[in-house]
């Protein structure tokens, strides 16, 4: 799924290779769908659910043409265009939502701020791969969001549990500047199949991981004395490849 915004209006570009007449339906007018908005640090991450089909997508005001967003005020919100297509670029389907208010200044809230910060294109690449490390799949983006859309209204959840709220398991001295200002139960360490390439940049390569796995693994410092490999199951797609005793949510 990709994002774009031009003026008030945001749209979601959905991509199947070869959609069945099931999957074109489940986009459809009318079927139920369920859509998703926060924020994971400078990105604007969405999550989308049309029947069985789910998708995620993150979005940066700093790459393309800035957007124009408009504060939405009650009972307006932002027309959301979806599109359905195929391998071929051929659009199987076609569906236009209204946002909620309350929704829509979610995602212009998100927005503006970014806007308002500098772009490095590092940090925005280390952003995903962190993101994507630590929630692998739609359905763990999905559980954290703050805003939550469906045919029956909007949801927001301020005080939902939130990855970035300090956690206390103890980390000995020598790591403890790698603790995550975004995690705070995690240190950032760089899996073993990249230690060759981090030796020369090693934040491209660091990787939020919990404090327990770390410490159950192992650890080696990189030459600078500084960073740490930890032998690790990584996929370029999936990220980081916890057991199962070392999910954030047990």
């Amino acid at each position: 799924m990709y994002i774009s915004i031009s003026g008030n209006v945001i749209s979601l570009l959905c991509a199947l290779t070869d959609p069945s007449p099931e999957d074109v339906s489940a986009f459809a007018a009318d079927t139920p769908f369920r859509l998703t908005c926060d924020r994971f640090d400078d990105l604007l991450v969405m999550t989308a659910q049309f029947g069985p089909i789910e998708y995620d997508a993150t979005y940066t005001p700093h790459l393309g043409t800035p957007p124009s967003l408009v504060m939405p005020y009650e009972p307006y919100g932002y027309p959301l265009h979806i599109l359905l297509v195929d391998q071929s670029g051929t659009i199987r389907s076609m569906r236009v939502l209204g946002l909620p208010t309350s929704f829509s200044r979610v995602i212009y809230t998100i927005i503006h701020d970014i806007s308002s910060q500098p772009f490095d294109t590092v940090a925005y690449h280390r952003s995903i791969r962190s993101m994507y490390a630590r929630f692998p799949t739609v359905a763990s983006l999905a559980a954290v969001a703050r805003a939550v859309c469906t045919q029956d209204g909007c949801t927001l959840s301020p005080h939902a549990p939130r990855p970035e709220e300090p956690r206390k398991t103890a980390v000995p001295p020598e790591l403890e500047h790698l603790r995550s200002s975004r995690y705070g139960d995690d240190i950032l360490a760089i899996p073993d199949r990249f230690a060759d390439q981090a030796a020369q940049k090693p934040e491209d390569y660091q990787v939020p991981m919990p404090v327990r796995f770390v410490l159950s693994q192992g650890y080696t410092f990189l030459p600078d004395g500084k960073n740490i490999v930890v032998p690790c199951e990584y996929d370029d797609f999936l990220g980081l490849i916890l057991p199962d005793e070392y999910d954030p949510e047990t």
